[in-house]
């Protein structure tokens, strides 16, 4: 049986400047990949790359989601197909407060969960998101609210506290038990304490060892 995602010689561009070098993986559902790296090593031009946001560009390689190749899939289409990015700095969008997004993901996206207020209430969330564990529970908090089938969390940067890895972790176990497969994308301080079972590599100048 085919992995839910394989991924084969990819190189991603930023800005024309080459960050991915030949990453291959694989990810089987149920399963969790963490891939530790320091800031520069590539961690977030390959979370965009999954999801085909820019300003990374696909420039080599593949991406094969449940069998089918992403290439030329837009992203609204791919978090259709049940792919979930969490951000480690998640864009503004002027005039949306968190609430109202999660309400309409959980409206509009097949598999959403309900129970907004006691999630709200577990991960500590309030709207202002002004610093990196504020903004962490946020994406953790969407999470939450969805069944993806491939959750890519690329939320574990410096300065988040021992509670906020905590939650990251369980989050990422409870997707993993709930059938998803999991890419917790961290820099070397902030590996969530606790994790399940799980696969680990090490993202280096763009190239994985």
């Amino acid at each position: 049986m085919a992995p839910l995602l394989q991924i084969v010689g990819l190189q991603v561009e930023r800005a024309d400047q080459l960050i991915l070098r030949g990453v291959s993986l694989s990810l089987e559902a149920g399963e969790i990949l963490l891939i530790v790296g320091g800031p520069g090593s590539g961690k977030t031009a390959l979370a965009e790359a999954l999801l085909g946001l820019p300003p990374a560009r696909l420039t080599g390689g593949s991406i094969v989601f449940r069998g089918a190749d992403l290439e030329g899939v837009a992203p609204f289409q791919r978090a259709r197909k049940g792919i979930f990015l969490g951000f480690q700095a998640p864009p503004v969008l002027p005039g949306v407060a968190l609430g109202d997004l999660t309400r309409a993901q959980t409206a509009a996206i097949p598999g959403a969960r309900q129970s907004l207020r006691e999630r709200r209430a577990r991960f500590g969330v309030d709207e202002e998101l002004a610093c990196a564990d504020a903004r962490c529970r946020g994406e953790l908090l969407q999470l939450a609210c969805w069944t993806p089938s491939l959750v890519v969390l690329d939320v574990l940067g410096p300065g988040l506290s021992p509670a906020t890895l905590t939650l990251a972790g369980q989050a990422a176990a409870e997707a993993a038990a709930a059938g998803a497969g999991v890419l917790l994308l961290a820099v070397p301080e902030a590996v969530p304490p606790g994790l399940p079972r799980h696969r680990a590599a090490r993202l280096e100048d763009g190239r994985l060892c």
